[in-house]
């Protein structure tokens, strides 16, 4: 009937999609059909749990373990990588959730969310018995389940044709509620993410790990949802937060997700006060481990200011692709040089020489006439020479 037709529309960025498919159509059997109104490129992935996948190939069309299996379903979610954004339609019918239940084994899940309008994360998932501990989390957002006052953090409401991963402390099932209404709040699904002077375009990174946190202040200082946290590698921004009610401790916390590509990354962090306007250097640091949490809700990871940071240096994105940007904060008047060089130690580009003036400035290697591999930003202040590993 015309009241059970549907029309799914998912926007895909390039780089990462974390989605999942809330209708009944014929067209999941395949990842072809699936993926059938979408400009792909060759080396482009659909990636299921348990190592599945499919990838476009040069003949043109999706091969792989996921459409060998019998395609994809709704109670999943999957991880779409493209080279290039484009949108997945597709139209079906409005399955019930009650004969879509969602099975939980112990550990990590990936569950998709059968819905046509948002549901409240506390609602969607009242058919569940969490236990204390358990974590949800999107592309960009997650919560932790406290036994007492429910789920706490970031991720507020599910939304469809998003995907979600589900660590389970017990094994268990349930269906999703049939929403009789549209709750209104809006996910950040947006990739671009900018907080202060820091920037991370989420979507260049398959993995994430989470961390709740809590920033050891000076005698008499209080914590603000204006200050703001920040992860880095290699002085590449990889993950930002602004602290929220945590209501187990009835205080603010950092729910921090960051992100990455690679194994056993080293992660520094940054901290922007909005009372002096200063940057200050974290002393802890984490080595990236992915699915990885750190903190609790009734015990945040403790982080330590330490001296504020005299020079600052953020580049974006990381890999880059046609251009790099490179923020650099001045505690002072200096002349300064940010230099380009390869991993042979020759300097290919000067971006900027001269003088620079206290505060924030915005500079751009422009990347588009060099060939692809690594290279090395070395941004000299006068009072301190960094040096920043780029991938192109």
């Amino acid at each position: 009937s015309a009241d059970n037709y549907v029309i799914q529309d998912i926007p895909l960025n390039t780089g990462w999609n974390w989605v999942s498919f809330n209708l009944v159509s014929t067209d999941l059997a395949s990842v072809n059909t699936t993926m059938a109104s979408v400009n792909a490129k060759v080396g482009d992935l659909v990636k299921g749990n348990d190592f599945s996948y499919d990838q476009f190939t040069t003949t043109g069309v999706w091969k792989g373990s996921l459409t060998n299996s019998g395609g994809l379903k709704n109670e999943q979610m999957y991880k779409i990588k493209l080279q290039k954004g484009d949108t997945l339609a597709m139209q079906g019918s409005n399955p019930d959730p009650s004969t879509l239940p969602i099975t939980m084994t112990k550990g990590w899940n990936w569950i998709g969310f059968i819905s046509q309008k948002n549901i409240l994360l506390s609602d969607a998932l009242g058919n569940f018995n969490a236990s204390h501990g358990d974590l949800i989390k999107s592309q960009y957002n997650f919560s932790v389940y406290d036994r007492n006052a429910g789920w706490i953090g970031s991720l507020n409401s599910l939304k469809p044709g998003e995907g979600y991963m589900y660590k389970a402390l017990q094994a268990g099932s349930f269906a999703y509620p049939r929403p009789s209404f549209n709750n209104l709040r809006e996910e950040d699904t947006n990739p671009e993410l900018t907080a202060g002077h820091w920037n991370i375009n989420r979507s260049e990174y398959a993995n994430t790990m989470s961390m709740i946190a809590k920033v050891k202040l000076p005698e008499g200082q209080l914590d603000s949802e204006d200050h703001v946290l920040a992860a880095f590698v290699n002085g590449t921004c990889r993950g930002i937060a602004q602290p929220s009610t945590n209501k187990s401790l009835k205080e603010l916390s950092y729910f921090l997700t960051v992100y990455s590509n690679e194994e056993e990354e080293k992660v520094e962090f940054k901290w922007l006060s909005n009372a002096d306007g200063k940057t200050y250097a974290i002393k802890e640091q984490l080595l990236f481990n992915n699915n990885n949490h750190k903190g609790a809700l009734n015990d945040p990871f403790l982080l330590t200011l330490g001296e504020s940071v005299e020079n600052s240096v953020s580049i974006y994105p990381n890999p880059i692709g046609q251009s790099a940007n490179i923020t650099v904060q001045l505690s002072n008047d200096a002349l300064m040089s940010i230099e380009v060089y390869d991993l042979m130690g020759n300097k290919v580009d000067v971006v900027f020489q001269g003088g620079a003036s206290a505060g924030f400035a915005n500079y751009t290697w422009n990347s588009s006439n060099y060939p692809n591999g690594i290279y090395f930003i070395k941004v000299d202040t006068g009072s301190q020479v960094v040096n920043y590993k780029v991938v192109k």
